[in-house]
């Protein structure tokens, strides 16, 4: 079995044979300077002392025959078909096929064990003594460059390497590697280790194109299983590029017809020139945000931001979905903790009520200009105002503003339980509240006639006071003194308890009586002539009757 053919340069230096096994001829030529010293290289497997077989300068006679055959084949003894090893064409125009070799090798083996079978086997193993220095070392040296002329060549390798498994075969390769580099490290020190060094050119001409590493198949996988610097030689990261100083560093995205390519175009991640983190979509089109294989964020080309939401129509809208609680919380780690139950929630609930939720045993304040304008303690109190002081008497502004209306309000307001609506009548200058189903004033009056001439009243006639307000009612007899006999002689309907109403008399001659009745309670019957008044208080219902009491009289 042949274990390895050796090659070094242009020379075969050394070629290696199993046990027992001979060349019987290897005729290459004829001239005194060509040809091979050794004829019969011979390996002893017991000693594995090897014979050299040397090919000399092939300048006067050439080694190649005219045709593209194999030449004078070796024979073996042994067990094994015997292998062609050398193979030439003419010279005489080395470039006018693919094949420009100096020396092809074209091994056949018929296997009958698990050796390793190799076409060519590079050994080189210097032994440099420690007071040596050797300058460089390589296993194999390749020099493929154009020396001279001005011709064109179409493509030119340093190394090139066809391999796998060609039309015709029927067998099958586990591992096909176009470059196959074992490093060793099993001993001694080696400073710096490269799988694949690639030198900075010898420059000079014009390369239109330089490519370090160029993969052309676009169906390629392509694995690297240590770490990748770009830019640097040393990190802590499997990943990290680097482009110097004050330069910006960008990973570009693209889609080809879709974006475009230029530098303006797609994607880019990276940091800029002063070192911020950049994520810049450089088309007019959404930047989308995933997790677990689902869409979470959106951020538009105008700057809206959703989530849950992909097309948002504010700066920032959020969705949680039909029916769905939707919070911002806000929590202050050990202050508050930061469970479901802790800190602020901000949003709206299922039913979709905006929520503004304290959670803490604490009170919510509302500021403007750095100074407090509202609070609401934690026990439901609402104060309005600075608390830090006092409003001063000459104040312009931090007051609380309630509605108005040209007149005392009518309407039934919606039902708030635990609270009742307040408003202002800017004509009557009344502060109204609603209670009992009913607006009613505090702290303002009304006046029903006049002193000089008062109400006309019939027996008949019964004073209205205005509803929640402090009354007072000017009345005259109707053509003489009368007996009010009105039932209620006051209306008692839609009254406040603790309103007040004063009636005045305002004439001698057309006096008003008013008597004891179920809505009345005197403390007996009362005339009422010129500026004599009679003073009552509404005591509200009794469980029974509803009813205007005396307070007091003027006469």
């Amino acid at each position: 079995m042949i274990k390895f053919i050796t090659l070094l340069t242009l020379f075969v230096t050394s070629v290696t044979f199993g046990a027992d096994v001979k060349i019987s001829s290897l005729p290459l030529g004829s001239g005194s300077t060509t040809g091979i010293n050794d004829s019969f290289p011979y390996v002893d497997s017991a000693t594995m002392v090897t014979k050299r077989l040397t090919l000399y300068d092939l300048v006067n006679v050439p080694l190649f025959v005219a045709t593209y055959a194999p030449i004078n084949n070796p024979t073996f003894t042994g067990t094994l078909t015997a292998p062609t090893i050398l193979s030439t064409k003419n010279t005489s125009d080395p470039l006018s096929s693919v094949y420009g070799h100096s020396i092809s090798l074209y091994p056949s083996y018929t296997a009958n064990n698990t050796d390793t079978a190799y076409g060519v086997t590079v050994i080189d193993q210097p032994n440099v003594s420690s007071t040596k220095t050797l300058s460089n070392a390589a296993g194999l040296a390749s020099d493929t460059s154009l020396a001279a002329g001005a011709g064109t060549v179409t493509s030119l390798s340093g190394l090139k390497s066809t391999f796998g498994i060609k039309t015709g075969s029927t067998g099958a390769v586990t591992n096909a590697y176009g470059l196959n580099v074992i490093p060793y490290h099993q001993a001694g020190t080696i400073t710096n280790s490269y799988g694949l060094y690639l030198t900075s050119p010898v420059t000079g001409g014009t390369v239109t194109n330089e490519w370090g590493v160029y993969g052309a198949s676009t169906t390629a996988k392509n694995y690297l299983g240590g770490s990748l610097w770009l830019g640097l030689s040393s990190s802590t990261n499997k990943l990290h590029q680097d482009a110097g100083t004050a330069t910006a560093n960008y990973h570009q995205f693209t889609a080809n017809a879709t974006t475009g390519q230029s530098s303006s175009d797609g994607l880019l991640v990276g940091i800029d020139a002063t070192g911020n983190a950049i994520l810049n979509q450089q088309e007019a089109l959404p930047m989308n945000f995933y997790t677990a294989g689902a869409l979470k964020a959106t951020l538009l080309s105008d700057g809206k931001l959703g989530l849950g939401v992909t097309t948002p129509v504010q700066k920032y809208q959020q969705d949680a979905g039909t029916a769905t609680a939707n919070y911002h919380q806000f929590t202050a780690n050990a202050t508050t903790g930061q469970t479901a139950t802790d800190g602020l929630l901000v949003g709206i609930d299922s039913s979709a009520n905006g929520i503004i939720n304290q959670q803490e045993t604490l009170p919510i304040k509302v500021s403007t200009a750095g100074a407090q304008r509202l609070l609401v303690s934690a026990a439901g109190s609402v104060v309005v105002g600075n608390s830090a002081s006092a409003l001063a008497t000459s104040a312009t502004d931090g007051f609380l503003y309630i509605s108005t209306s040209a007149g005392a309000p009518v309407g039934t307001p919606s039902t708030q339980t635990g609270s009742a609506p307040i408003h202002i009548d800017t004509t009557n200058n009344a502060f109204y509240y609603y209670s009992g189903a009913t607006w009613r004033s505090v702290g303002s009056s009304s006046v029903q006639g006049t002193r000089q001439t008062g109400t006309s009243m019939s027996v008949g006639t019964a004073i209205t006071p205005v509803a929640g307000s402090n009354t007072v009612a000017f009345v005259v007899g109707n053509g003489g003194p009368i007996t009010i006999t009105a039932s209620p002689p006051v209306v008692v309907s839609g009254m406040g308890a603790g309103q007040e109403l004063k009636i005045c008399g305002t004439s001698n001659t057309n006096t008003v009586t008013y008597t004891n009745g179920v809505n009345l309670v005197l403390n007996g019957s009362a005339t009422l002539g010129k500026d004599q008044c009679l003073n009552l208080l509404y005591a509200g219902s009794d469980g029974t009757n509803s009813s205007w009491i005396e307070t007091s009289r003027s006469f």
